[in-house]
């Protein structure tokens, strides 16, 4: 992806940062453009619907740590999260974007989704947790950091999606005031 190509994007500007401030046009040259162009159509789509509340926040797209062959060192994968949307509306954004696999985070410290374009002809989709222990302490590895496991049936992908979703709007009943 060239700077110009970044330029054009409609809800990305060139000083944009990613939540740990680390500037997203030194990633440029790693990105590959479809990804942008799709995260681009979802924002815009969410912005539609939802005003302010659908601005996406870049958690990581090429920096960070990831498996060796993640799609994120290969400019295909973000992650990131929607201010103001369920998991579950940012998931359906997504898909309608052509975003062919996608994880939910609700773990993360701003519940999160990872999506991605990576070359094949189906649909993934996972949940990634983080381990506890029986306190609900979370299981750290050797080197400290939290050890995650990742669950990759669809039913169970919708129904956490559909409970956060729920969870979400009685949230909003509550407190507005509203049964």
């Amino acid at each position: 992806m060239t700077t110009e190509e970044f330029q054009r994007l409609h809800n990305f500007s060139i000083e944009e940062t990613d939540i740990q401030g680390r500037p997203i046009v030194a990633q440029i040259g790693k990105i590959q453009l479809p990804l942008m162009q799709k995260i681009d159509t979802a924002v815009s789509r969410a912005k539609q619907d939802y005003s302010a509340d659908g601005i996406f926040v870049v958690h990581c797209i090429t920096l960070g740590k990831h498996s060796k062959e993640s799609q994120h060192y290969q400019g295909k994968a973000i992650d990131g999260h929607f201010l103001g949307l369920t998991l579950y509306q940012a998931v359906m954004y997504l898909f309608k974007a052509g975003f062919n696999a996608i994880g939910i985070y609700p773990d993360w410290e701003h519940r999160g989704i990872h999506a991605d374009i990576r070359e094949q002809d189906h649909v993934s989709t996972w949940i990634g947790y983080y381990m506890r222990d029986d306190k609900g302490e979370f299981v750290l590895d050797d080197k400290g950091d939290r050890i995650q496991k990742y669950r990759y049936d669809f039913p169970h992908f919708m129904e956490q999606l559909l409970l956060e979703s729920e969870l979400s709007v009685d949230s909003l009943h509550l407190m507005n005031g509203s049964d």
